[in-house]
């Protein structure tokens, strides 16, 4: 599983859900720390947003939220709104959340165990 958010929502019962808890917790959220497919992701993203590659990403108003959420992670070290994110072999995988804001090092955040999920 490489960690693409509808497969991991997908791939689970109803309930398998119901007996996972979250908590806040403080994470590292770096690049690095992201799963295989948010790493791609994020990859693909820069390429639209930063270097302009027509690629599906980055339309409407993408690089103005971009640009919003990376004033504030930089000034805060925070997200505006912490991303909901699942622990899995490759690393986090984001099930609900700004893409453009996962690469920062995060704060304070929500995460869910029993299966282990983690939401900031």
């Amino acid at each position: 599983m490489t960690g693409h958010r509808w497969e991991l929502l997908l791939t689970h019962p109803i309930s398998w859900w119901k007996d996972v808890t979250w908590t806040r917790e403080t994470r590292d959220c770096s690049f690095d720390k992201l799963s295989i497919d948010a790493r791609k992701t994020m990859k693909s993203m820069y390429k639209a947003l930063i270097e302009g590659e027509d690629n599906g990403l980055g339309g409407d108003n993408s690089l103005a939220r971009f640009q919003r959420q990376l004033v504030i992670v930089t000034r805060t070290g925070k997200f505006e709104r912490p991303p909901v994110l699942f622990p899995i072999a490759s690393g986090l995988s984001p099930l609900d959340g700004s893409g453009h804001c996962r690469t920062a090092r995060c704060g304070s955040s929500p995460v869910a165990s029993r299966r282990s999920c983690a939401a900031w």
